[in-house]
């Protein structure tokens, strides 16, 4: 019988709460630790949220860094708290979503569909709506979606999420295929819309779940920068000023202008496949403040 390993996490978002359901039988979760005060006595999934001056006085194996921030939140660790590297781990990141939908194979026919409807809705009306990440990737290097993603990424500008929300309101309108669709506008604490989360449920075990982003961008000093992850995730801005087209199976998708230089820039080595990328596997991340990510 194998011993469950000591763990505390970092990062009390989304990505705690998946992580504890997907290594509950594989993990004892001690505690979870986060830069925002206002979280602190809280709990995710039942385990406590703790400031991190508590970190080298709690009884722990591994510290798991479950927030896109891994670069930033290593060197607090390191740095500021003096924890040992060999007690902290970053996963992939498919550790941190539900795993592998589109291994499902009425998911991965949705998920095609979600990617030609909501071209094709974009276009018919003028919205640069644009592939991105890991759907882009997939269209371009394998030319379907990648069967171990988890998700469909969108791009599109900052302010315009009022066009974005009505193409998840005619996508959803279209949809007889029995499930519970939800679109969801998430804002920063400045007010400022930074993403919008379209999800669904099934009754049955027929698909598995997950997540479509449409996901805003803002042109500053001459970068693109990706707002849910306040701009760690960026690009020069000239591939998102301009779309170009490419043609998927006799549809056509609206992608970044010189879509290949993006995405050696996102990926580096875009060609050559890697099921299980982490978050410091990126080319390009900028550095974000603890203070910036308290004050999301």
């Amino acid at each position: 019988m194998s011993v469950m390993k000591k763990t505390v996490l970092f990062g009390a978002g989304l990505g705690a709460t998946q992580f504890i359901a997907n290594f509950q039988h594989e993990r004892d979760f001690i505690a979870i630790f986060d830069n925002d005060e206002s979280k602190h006595g809280s709990a995710v999934s039942g385990i406590p949220i703790k400031h991190p001056n508590e970190i080298l006085t709690t009884d722990f194996e591994e510290l798991v860094i479950v927030s896109q921030y891994v670069k930033d939140i290593k060197r607090q660790l390191l740095e500021d708290i003096g924890l040992p590297e060999t007690r902290i781990v970053t996963p992939q990141k498919n550790k941190l979503k539900n795993p592998r939908p589109f291994e499902n194979p009425n998911s991965m026919s949705l998920a095609r569909e979600i990617v030609c409807v909501f071209n094709q809705m974009a276009i018919e009306a003028s919205y640069p709506l644009s592939l991105d990440f890991g759907t882009l990737l997939g269209i371009v290097r394998d030319k379907d979606i990648i069967a171990w993603d988890d998700d469909i990424d969108f791009a599109a500008p900052v302010n315009t999420e009022d066009r974005a929300f009505s193409l998840c309101e005619q996508f959803i309108e279209k949809q007889s295929n029995n499930l519970h669709w939800k679109a969801e506008k998430i804002f920063n604490n400045r007010g400022v819309c930074t993403c919008i989360l379209l999800t669904f449920e099934s009754n049955n075990e027929d698909y598995k779940s997950f997540i479509t982003s449409i996901c805003f961008r803002e042109e500053k000093e001459n970068k693109s920068l990706h707002l849910p992850s306040l701009g760690m995730w960026y690009s020069p801005a000239l591939h998102f000023q301009t779309l170009e087209t490419i043609d998927w199976n006799g549809q056509t998708l609206q992608v970044p202008a010189k879509y290949k230089e993006y995405l050696s820039f996102l990926y580096g080595d875009w060609q050559t496949p890697k099921k299980d990328i982490q978050f410091d596997d990126y080319a390009n991340l900028q550095s974000v403040s603890m203070d910036e990510i308290k004050e999301q």
